[in-house]
């Protein structure tokens, strides 16, 4: 009985460690977690957001820019900032977001 018991916890402890995993999975992919949640709560559109990210191994901006459109075709700025955020990034930042502000009203 207590060997069945054993079993049991150590498949219960499997089973919850591979949903973490996956969900740790899922949440990695900010064009399909992050944002469209942020655009819920909010009421902001993809095309008046701002994103920096510092990730090095793997590509966020380009899932989000990719992913996170909105009708018009307009979407979410990206800046890579592989290491972090000083004032030159934030300043490249806000040059972009400028820049597609702009497209946005032509």
């Amino acid at each position: 009985m207590e060997e069945r018991l054993t079993r049991a916890h150590f498949l219960l402890q499997a089973t919850e460690r591979r949903r973490a995993e996956a969900a740790a999975k899922a949440e990695a992919n900010k064009a399909a977690t992050h944002f469209p949640r942020l655009k819920e709560a909010t009421g902001i559109g993809f095309d008046k957001m701002l994103f920096f990210d510092d990730c090095n191994w793997g590509d966020h901006c380009g899932k989000v820019a990719a992913a996170c459109k909105e009708p018009n075709g307009h979407g979410v700025v990206t800046v890579r900032t592989p290491r972090g955020l000083g004032v030159a990034e934030w300043q490249r930042g806000l040059e972009e977001y400028e820049k597609a502000a702009l497209a946005r009203a032509s």
